[in-house]
């Protein structure tokens, strides 16, 4: 009986550990997970965007690029807070991916294969010794001269040089920048190109956080560097008319989210509110760079998919039905005031073939209602046991 009483507390005293600190760690933003990943040959810079009750992990899409794995070739990790819920593995400027993947509270190693839907997950470790630490991380564009072959990224700071050996880090072709993350520590910073023959001045005394670096050249001396911590083609950007018809369940707070290739146009989920103007439509004027939006509603409870391909600088119409379903008109198109299908003309926009992922809405925080509910369940079961026990040793003595 001493044995079985002994086992019982011991379970007792499991049960009552996971739920009280299965929630308050997956609360700390201090404690961090490790997402290890293998992808296909073809899949290029590999990327993670995460997302949680507190909002994106990232700020914007395709999200946090995966580092090679040391000694374990074709085998990638990334960092991410333990509050995050679900994620996304891409590549190739986040033109693959794969569905979505449900984070729990322990490292995930995830074997993508073929195309985005065909992967597996498993928390049994499939790889050889640890991550390197978590390090934070600022991101740096840099746009340079014509003849700058292969630009490369050099970084210093109160704990030595960023990276090994000159010239540095190469950056990552993005389109109209090249980028690349540099360790928030590293605030003295140089770009250099055709193997670190050409360089700028040194950039001294940073603040550690994005910026834009846009290179001019000049001759018999180190190109100057004109430092930006706002992305410069946004600056000046035209101001557009965007407009939303949607079903009448959707109520009256509705919300548009919208990102492009550098960054998001509002600072967190669920976007910019709009108003009501006439006839049904719901407006709101933004600056006119963004690519990809998302009509939502009831705090980001329900929303669009991904609308991506979107025309950069000019009004944009969109009509949405009661399946969520959407069309994208240029010009102001004639929709039916009921709830039927709407007969829009002009002919729509295509939408872009490759959405990007949607952010997962962002819940009101109960956060500590949900770990007292934990605490109280695990105490609850403990006292139900410790009474049981009882009753059948005094049973057994009489």
């Amino acid at each position: 009986m001493k044995k079985i009483i002994s086992i019982v507390l011991s379970l007792i005293l499991l049960v009552s550990l996971t739920a009280i600190f299965t929630p308050i760690a997956s609360a700390n933003p201090d404690v961090m997970l490790v997402i290890y990943v293998s992808v296909p040959d073809d899949w290029e810079n590999p990327g993670f965007w995460a997302w949680g009750d507190e909002g994106n992990v990232f700020e914007s899409w395709p999200g946090e690029e995966f580092e090679p794995l040391p000694d374990n070739p074709g085998w990638f990790y990334v960092h991410v807070p333990a509050w995050a819920d679900e994620g996304i593995v891409n590549a190739n400027d986040g033109s693959i991916q794969t569905g979505n993947i449900e984070i729990g509270y322990e490292d995930l190693w995830i074997t993508v294969s073929g195309d985005g839907d065909d992967f597996e997950v498993t928390t049994d470790p499939q790889t050889q010794g640890d991550a390197p630490p978590f390090v934070s991380k600022y991101t740096v564009f840099a746009r340079v001269p014509a003849d700058w072959d292969e630009p490369h990224f050099w970084a210093w700071g109160s704990e030595g040089n960023a990276f090994e050996a000159w010239p540095g880090e190469p950056m990552t072709d993005a389109g109209d920048w090249y980028r690349v993350r540099v360790p928030t520590w590293a605030n003295n910073v140089i770009v250099n190109a055709n193997d670190g023959s050409v360089q700028t001045e040194n950039i001294e005394d940073m603040p550690g956080e994005d910026m834009w670096i846009i290179v001019e050249e000049r001759a018999g001396e180190n190109a100057r560097a004109n430092v930006s911590f706002t992305n410069p083609d946004h600056a000046g950007a035209p101001l557009v008319m965007i407009r939303a018809h949607v079903p009448l369940a959707w109520g009256d707070d509705i919300r548009l989210w919208a990102w492009g290739s550098q960054g998001n146009l509002f600072d967190g989920w669920p976007g910019g509110a709009l108003t009501q103007g006439a006839g049904r439509w719901w407006e709101i004027e933004v600056e006119g760079w963004a690519d990809n939006y998302i009509v939502n509603a009831e705090n980001g409870s329900i929303q669009t998919a991904d609308m991506g391909g979107v025309e950069t600088g000019v009004d944009v119409w969109f009509v949405i039905d009661s399946s969520g379903d959407y069309s994208i008109y240029y010009d102001e198109p004639i929709v039916l005031d009921t709830e039927d299908e709407p007969d829009p003309t002009p002919a729509p926009a295509d939408p872009d073939p490759t959405p990007t992922p949607a952010p997962t809405p962002t819940p009101a925080d109960n956060g500590d209602s949900n770990n007292l509910l934990w605490i109280l369940l695990g105490v609850g079961a403990g006292v139900v046991i410790i009474v049981v026990i009882v009753i059948v040793v005094l049973k057994n003595k009489k």
